[in-house]
């Protein structure tokens, strides 16, 4: 009996699935009245570009948009929401694009504004560099004969 159990769970533990290790972010409920899927691809590098995609599940038309919120800055400094665009021969699937500017936590603002009503949800993010982009050569030695030049001035 034990070892038939011990089988079973081995066997589940074998089709265990996760995202581990990826940084995207995943969300899958509703956003208001609306059911939706949205997906976030955060950037590699900080300061940079955070891909978001939402799917929303309705036949209904709405308009849907992006807000980040960084956890150090008032709400009432936050810039204006970026508008989602319909992405063309699909159905109800908005794109957009967010600058993260500073290492840390983030909060994306996902609303969406149609005949049943108005929703958001409020996704955390987390801005960190994965990776480091390369210098240059020329802006290497451009900045190199500008420190010569600084310190021979200096």
């Amino acid at each position: 009996m034990t070892r038939a159990l011990l089988l079973v769970i081995l066997f589940l533990l074998l089709n265990a699935r996760a995202h581990v290790g990826s940084p995207d972010v995943f969300y899958d409920g509703m956003v208001g009245p609306y059911p939706a899927r949205i997906t976030i691809r955060v950037p590699s590098v900080v300061p940079g570009r955070a891909e978001i995609s939402v799917h929303v599940q309705t036949s209904d038309p709405v308009e849907v948009s992006f807000l980040p919120l960084y956890s150090w800055t008032a709400v009432s400094n936050a810039p204006p929401p970026d508008v989602g665009r319909l992405l063309v021969g699909e159905t109800n699937l908005y794109a957009g694009e967010l600058w993260l500017m500073s290492f840390g936590a983030y909060s994306v603002e996902v609303r969406i504004k149609g005949n049943k009503g108005d929703g958001k949800a409020q996704i955390p993010v987390t801005s960190v560099a994965i990776r480091q982009l390369p210098l240059p050569a020329v802006l290497g030695k451009v900045l190199l004969l500008l420190g010569v030049i600084l310190v021979t001035g200096g």
